[in-house]
């Protein structure tokens, strides 16, 4: 009789009515017979068995279940709980900027992005969910806080900054000038939304507040990040 701790179980039905059993020991020898009571051995069981060696085969004769436990594999893997605080922060970490990452919307600053798996690492190792102003948001995480509205005056150009959310139209126009976008009879920023899918359908006549004050925010801000990436290489 030969001892046989079980790693790996197998069962296939051979078309006659008989189901033929392999076992696999932990250095992934393998074992295989007919008898019914193989049908009710389980992995990290440790068996008693006849075996009968024919060529490449080793087929069970008969067998004897001596103990029964976990599969040598599931007693080797440690658990999540068990893990260093260092290693456990690191998968936290990993976790929270693909989730971040993931959904991101697009076009978005690698800060928000970063902002966000923050938000989310926070939430995953300590349960608790960070003030707004620590952390913006997208669509798929709680939704980003505007910055509040500026101070309402009698000037038209307050009233045309309060019509235009999340655009601070002094700072555009600045970086409009700086690149030279505010040339010519067509300007320059005109142009180059003309030439571009996300603002197919869009009216692009008027003034750049009245163009703007007809985006959305996601035109609005892949528009400002055109501006930005042009004033850094200007």
């Amino acid at each position: 009789m030969q001892k046989i701790k079980i790693a790996r179980k197998e069962m296939k039905e051979t078309g006659k009515g008989n189901t033929m059993v392999a076992v696999f020991d932990e250095k992934n020898v393998r074992f295989s017979g007919f008898l019914p009571e193989l049908k009710d051995v389980l992995e990290g069981d440790t068996i008693e068995a006849e075996i009968e060696v024919d060529g490449k085969y080793n087929n069970i004769k008969a067998i004897k279940i001596l103990s029964h436990g976990e599969a040598p594999d599931k007693v080797a893997t440690k658990s999540y709980s068990q893990d260093s605080p260092e290693k456990r922060r690191s998968i936290e970490r990993q976790t929270a900027a693909q989730i971040a990452f993931a959904n991101m919307v697009q076009p978005q600053s690698l800060r928000d992005a970063c902002l966000r798996a923050e938000a989310i690492y926070q939430w995953i190792a300590k349960g608790t969910i960070p003030e707004p102003s620590t952390a913006q948001t997208g669509d798929k995480i709680p939704a980003k806080t505007e910055p509040p509205p500026p101070v309402a005056t009698d000037t038209k150009e307050t009233t045309k900054q309060e019509s235009i959310e999340g655009v601070d139209l002094p700072i555009v126009k600045e970086s409009i000038h700086k690149i030279g976008w505010d040339k010519g009879k067509t300007p320059p920023w005109r142009s180059w939304l003309r030439s571009k899918a996300n603002y197919t359908g869009l009216n692009l006549e008027g003034t750049l507040e009245e163009v703007l004050t007809r985006m959305d925010r996601t035109q609005k801000e892949f528009f400002i990040k055109e501006i930005q990436s042009r004033v850094d290489l200007s």
